[in-house]
């Protein structure tokens, strides 16, 4: 079998998966006609239409490329991570024997279990290809280049400062891409950077966590979809969302040890008065219990968002995550 014809691209760049990924259909189709292309989500994928996938003969294109995205089959068999292993094991195993030579079929996983039948087979075809997180000497080549590719002049520290920052490449290259946007034929400063990068979001994420804070479900879901609708990155609302918190359970520690209003604002880095009481408003009417709830959340989405999961969904979710107490007041 040719090892090109079959492949599980795994690991927790997501970047890097979804750029191989690009890579196989740019030499499929450098190879010939331009191939169709099938996308399908595998954690909603049965054996009916797994087989119907791989079995289906197109009409109109001699190659085709199937991408089937993080599929519930990789883990240890008989937990939650490995659902539908069972199912999909028989059909699996059995197409790579034989598999279609005018069929690529691609599989993406997060992470994986060594000892899962599936990855067994995979990985005694050599076609198992993990994608870990770039070191930092390597994010800041990749970074220098894609600042390059955009015409974008930036001192040395901003992009030693965005490789420390310890985000995935999605995220950091979308702040390259609003760098390179709004500071056209002009080098950017670390100063400049930072601002434009954090307060730029922050001006406009404030609608939802002013939201989130009072529990108001009703007026963070609108915010939420405006900014979906903008095009904003759902990483960086989660980024956004766990610096609010971050703040407001900060002011509530020093609220409890008796710290009067300006030496939170000093501690915390607020320089607004009105801040500060918003944010000691805000605090009294979160328990401790629920703050950690609330960051335990907020891991969940930002992980869910890393393995490629749908990022208006894993929002919408934490929005509700966030809101549920306000919702049981409302029921």
């Amino acid at each position: 079998m040719s090892s090109k014809r079959v492949a599980l691209l795994w690991g927790e760049e997501a970047y890097l998966i979804e750029k191989r990924i690009r890579d196989i259909i740019q030499e499929q189709a450098g190879a010939g006609e331009e191939p169709e292309c099938l996308f399908l989500d595998g954690e909603q994928l049965d054996r009916t239409q797994l087989l119907e996938a791989l079995e289906f003969v197109p009409l109109f294109a001699h190659n085709r490329v199937i991408v089937i995205r993080r599929p519930r089959w990789f883990g240890q068999p008989g937990t939650r991570e490995a659902q539908g292993l069972a199912e999909v094991q028989e059909v699996i195993l059995k197409y790579l024997e034989n598999p279609n030579p005018f069929q690529v079929l691609l599989m993406t996983a997060s992470t994986i279990t060594p000892g899962n039948p599936l990855v067994k087979a995979l990985k005694k075809l050599g076609v198992v290809e993990e994608f870990k997180r770039p070191d930092t000497r390597t994010l800041i080549t990749w970074i220098t280049d894609e600042c390059k590719k955009r015409g974008l002049q930036v001192e040395n520290q901003v992009i030693g400062w965005m490789a420390a920052t310890g985000q995935d490449m999605f995220y950091l290259e979308n702040q390259i891409e609003k760098l390179s946007l709004c500071f056209y034929r002009r080098k950017v400063t670390l100063a400049e950077a930072e601002e434009m990068v954090e307060n730029r979001l922050e001006a406009k994420i404030f609608k939802l966590t002013d939201a989130l804070l009072k529990r108001d479900i009703k007026v963070a879901y609108q915010a939420l979809q405006s900014l979906l609708i903008q095009g904003e990155a759902p990483v960086l609302v989660v980024y956004m969302i766990t610096r609010q918190f971050l703040t407001m359970a900060k002011v509530k520690g020093l609220v409890e040890r008796g710290c009067s209003p300006e030496e939170i604002g000093s501690r915390c880095g607020i320089k607004k008065d009105f801040v500060v009481r918003k944010m000691t408003g805000a605090a009294a009417g979160f328990s401790w219990d629920e703050i950690e709830t609330i960051f335990n959340q907020l891991l969940e989405a930002d992980s869910a968002l890393k393995s490629g999961q749908d990022g208006k969904l894993v929002l919408e979710v934490l929005v509700v995550g966030i809101c549920s107490r306000e919702l049981k007041n409302l029921a």
